[in-house]
């Protein structure tokens, strides 16, 4: 986990949400697993000690006179988000290669049990260490929201929220190149061979010069 480029993650809306999971161990004892949030995508802290919204702005060196236009908030774990590291019904997806660039976002389309979702690519980029071993599985929020849980072998890296882009007017743009590209399939596919050959270039032979078609 690269909490650095969390901090980069965060840093694109000046904005960063701690959220403490307080949990008891197998002796009894109280322990809190902190999240860190853009809004949009959560991350485990991994690693370090106890953050406040003073240490976090310091790790990730944003300076004083900066740290005003930040939005920095210490809450507790949404009730409706599932933040176990493998849960019975997570269920996997599939990643498609179709990518879509959104507002310098690139976006990956990603079949869910309730169809195509995207999520923003550089939201994976704090796990780039564990690219060889990550999987996504979708979860149902309590409120009926879908997010994006990425794992690595058994253990929570990330929750994602699809990033909403698909509306009618999205629909009606994909029906037209839909439309368009089976119009150019229809034209390759009629293409003649012997067309094609009409086209090549007559070229004589001792000056290398192209001769014009008669």
């Amino acid at each position: 986990m690269k909490f650095k480029v969390i901090g980069n993650i965060c840093k694109k809306k000046k904005t960063a949400i701690i959220f403490d999971r307080v949990t008891v161990n197998s002796a009894g004892m109280e322990v809190c697993q902190q999240y860190i949030s853009d809004g949009s995508a959560i991350y485990p802290v991994i690693g370090l000690p106890y953050i406040n919204e003073e240490t976090l702005l310091t790790m990730w060196d944003i300076p004083e006179k900066q740290r005003d236009s930040w939005t920095v908030r210490t809450l507790p774990v949404p009730d409706c988000i599932d933040f176990r590291d493998t849960i019975a019904a997570d269920s996997q997806v599939r990643e498609t290669d179709f990518v879509l660039y959104q507002n310098q976002s690139k976006l990956r389309a990603i079949a869910t049990s309730r169809g195509i979702v995207f999520i923003d690519l550089g939201y994976l980029a704090p796990l780039v260490d564990s690219f060889d071993v990550m999987h996504m599985y979708e979860r149902i929020s309590d409120d009926g929201q879908l997010y994006i849980v990425v794992t690595a072998g058994l253990w929570l890296q990330a929750i994602i929220f699809p990033y909403k882009i698909i509306d009618k007017d999205f629909i009606e743009k994909l029906d037209y190149i839909l439309n368009e590209c089976e119009i150019s399939l229809k034209w390759q596919n009629s293409a003649k061979e012997e067309d094609l050959s009409q086209l090549q270039l007559k070229v004589d032979q001792e000056t290398g010069k192209v001769l014009s078609g008669e």
